[in-house]
């Protein structure tokens, strides 16, 4: 990847994400922190927010949560020492960013497609925000097709066969075509 175009297009992204980043991703890591159900949060390149889930939440809820760009990372996978992240953990909910960039820039066109046709630009700007609620769907779909609601929604499937081996019996998507998840 050509490193200019890379920081130009995640700086983009990153405006394209802004009505769901501000309505929900950056709000229900605030949230979480102001409940005493997260702690650390940390601000990464290109409008990334981290947290870790507090222990005793993460004995109710067991998994990392991506929010859009918003991750809130379970405590089995931080080091507490070195405050590092399970590489895989990692890389798994980065795609699940990319997932969710990828939902609300199509949100986007929609919504100005139905501003251009209808004039209410209200309704294409509530499109447009809506666009990283647009994967859950997929945990309906998984249960539809007699499926396990978390593991065989689609967009699970995909981030675990991205970092999984056992998605390829030598080296997983991302130590074929990556180093660090965050170069992204």
């Amino acid at each position: 990847m050509d490193e200019k175009v890379g920081k130009v297009g995640n700086w983009i992204l990153f405006a394209f994400c802004l009505p769901y980043l501000c309505l929900v991703s950056y709000f229900v890591v605030a949230l979480s922190v102001v409940l005493f159900l997260a702690k650390k949060p940390q601000m990464l390149p290109y409008g990334i927010l981290i947290a870790q889930w507090r222990p005793w939440w993460g004995k109710i809820w067991k998994y990392s949560t991506t929010f859009g760009r918003s991750i809130i990372y379970h405590p089995n996978v931080v080091d507490e020492e070195t405050g590092k992240i399970i590489s895989t953990t990692e890389a798994h909910e980065m795609i699940h960013v990319r997932q969710a960039e990828d939902r609300i820039v199509l949100a986007f066109f929609v919504g100005l497609v139905v501003f251009l046709v209808t004039g209410n630009w209200i309704l294409g700007l509530a499109l447009w925000a809506s666009g990283g609620f647009w994967q859950l769907p997929n945990f309906l779909t998984a249960l539809l097709r007699g499926g396990h609601v978390y593991r065989d929604a689609e967009h699970e499937r995909s981030a675990y066969s991205q970092t999984s081996r056992s998605w390829n019996a030598k080296e997983s998507w991302l130590e074929v075509h990556l180093q660090n998840p965050r170069d992204w």
